[in-house]
């Protein structure tokens, strides 16, 4: 239990995770994956978040499938608008709302509530200075442990996501880049683990770049007339 490093950088850390998730920033986010449940993807766009609620327009590449959806998430349901689900749903509906923790706003941490993992169980290192995106950012990594992940995400019903890997004694390294300010102008974590039983490792790669805030953030669900249930999924 504890933080390491200097109280200040940590403290300094937590409380700029905590800005992220209650502002309403912008973000470019890029996600690219390797596991075993889901083989090769990426997902990347622009993001709109306030408190653990976002809008996402992403385009998703993963095997023979390639598609641009809009994804809104609660923190118990999403709402998802795709091309590819136009011959699913009945006519004049364009959304499709559903509770399944991969797609709901539960299915990974909020950076506030990483940031009180890393207050709780993990360790911060000061890595210099350097511009990201023309600024002159500071560069902290937060390292936690698998396990205290597991647990964290346990309490906040991000578990069943995080599942697709191996459990293992390793640390999860999440970089951080303050901006004069002391907001994060870009938050990266990469994750890796080795594959059951031999196999290839996997690996999770976020990366939360251009971070603005004070915009204008829409997490409205749409109008009820135009969603269908996540029935027509089945």
């Amino acid at each position: 239990g504890g933080g390491e490093g200097s109280t200040k950088e940590l403290e300094q850390l937590v409380s700029a995770l905590e800005e992220v998730t209650d502002s309403p920033t912008r973000s470019q986010v890029e996600m690219s994956a390797d596991t075993e449940a889901d083989g090769k993807f990426t997902m990347s766009g622009e993001m709109e978040s306030l408190r653990g609620r976002s809008r996402f327009h992403v385009h998703f590449a993963g095997g023979a499938d390639e598609f641009d959806m809009e994804l809104l998430q609660h923190e118990d349901a999403a709402w998802m608008s795709s091309p590819v689900f136009d011959r699913l749903l009945p006519p004049g509906k364009t959304w499709i709302r559903t509770t399944d923790p991969e797609a709901v706003g539960g299915g990974t941490l909020t950076p506030g509530q990483f940031g009180e993992l890393i207050e709780s169980a993990g360790r911060v290192e000061d890595l210099g200075r350097e511009p990201v995106g023309g600024v002159d950012a500071g560069h902290l990594r937060a390292i936690v442990g698998v396990e205290d992940l597991f647990k964290k995400a346990d309490e906040t019903g991000a578990a069943d996501v995080l599942s697709m890997f191996n459990r293992t004694d390793s640390d999860i390294p999440l970089d951080v880049w303050l901006g004069p300010d002391g907001r994060p102008v870009r938050l990266y974590m990469k994750v890796e683990f080795p594959g059951r039983g031999g196999g290839a490792p996997q690996r999770v790669e976020i990366d939360m770049d251009e971070l603005e805030y004070g915009v204008q953030v829409d997490t409205r669900p749409p109008p009820a007339g135009v969603v269908a249930d996540e029935s027509v999924l089945e």
